[in-house]
């Protein structure tokens, strides 16, 4: 690297070395900020999330076991039409 001179007064101006930063610490201080920005859910709303979630989940369930039941019985009744 050259070193740089200052005309007006004539010293030398040495270049600085710029630090690197280790890129996991970095990374973690990024995290510990941002999660702080978290608004984190009441445990009441974490409860009512739950219910709603597992609701939705056994309506979803019926909804499927009914499809399948009646897809099921579809099939049976048409397979049994083609063998008479």
């Amino acid at each position: 690297m050259q070193e740089k001179t200052n005309d007006t007064k004539n010293t030398k101006v040495k270049p600085t070395k710029v630090k690197k930063k280790n890129p996991i610490v970095s990374f973690v201080k990024e995290t510990r900020s941002e999660l702080g920005k978290i608004v984190w859910p009441t445990r009441k709303q974490t409860i009512n999330y739950t219910i709603i979630v597992c609701v939705g989940i056994v309506i979803a369930g019926i909804f499927l076991s009914a499809f399948d039941y009646g897809f099921t019985s579809l099939f049976n009744y048409l397979i049994k039409l083609m063998t008479v």
